[in-house]
């Protein structure tokens, strides 16, 4: 009874071996052409595949407008990369401008805008607004810039 035992030990042990896990690949996962991580990626120096965003200009000035006006403007960009691009994040550093932008996927060639919303409420002289745009990029940062000046309101 014990060499029985044993016997069947022996075959469950023997049927016990690591699985080495195999990659995903881009086929297998629609979104993994998305996703730069260096840190992880198998060829982080690889720059066949990225998402680039390539923006018209990159500066706004919006000259002189009264207190407690809003400016706004659109930057249009093309993603020239060779990969989908996704905009993960479009911030200020203030709460008085307000991004907005595509969410979802850019194609290879297909165009888009960034629209930049500026509140000039209790803003006063010389304005310069940087806002960071985050994306599957290299760099993943972009910043653009909104600036001008802000008068007083005549009573």
């Amino acid at each position: 009874m014990l060499q029985f035992r044993y016997f069947i030990l022996l075959l469950v042990l023997s049927n016990c071996t690591t699985k080495k896990e195999e990659p995903i690949k881009p086929k297998d996962n629609p979104y993994m052409d998305a996703i730069r991580i260096s840190a992880t990626a198998e060829h982080p120096n690889d720059t066949s595949l990225q998402a680039k965003i390539s923006f018209d200009t990159l500066s706004y000035h919006f000259g002189t407008i009264y207190e407690g006006d809003t400016v706004s403007h659109d930057f249009n960009f093309t993603n020239t990369g060779t990969t989908r691009l996704l905009i993960n994040q479009v911030h200020s550093t203030c709460g008085c401008t307000f991004p907005s932008w595509p969410k979802g996927f850019i194609s290879p060639g297909e165009k888009g805008s960034i629209h930049i919303q500026f509140d000039s409420h209790e803003k006063l002289g010389e304005q310069r607004k940087p806002i960071t745009i985050v994306a599957n990029t290299i760099p993943t940062e972009t910043i653009l810039e909104i600036y001008g000046y802000v008068q007083k309101r005549k009573k």
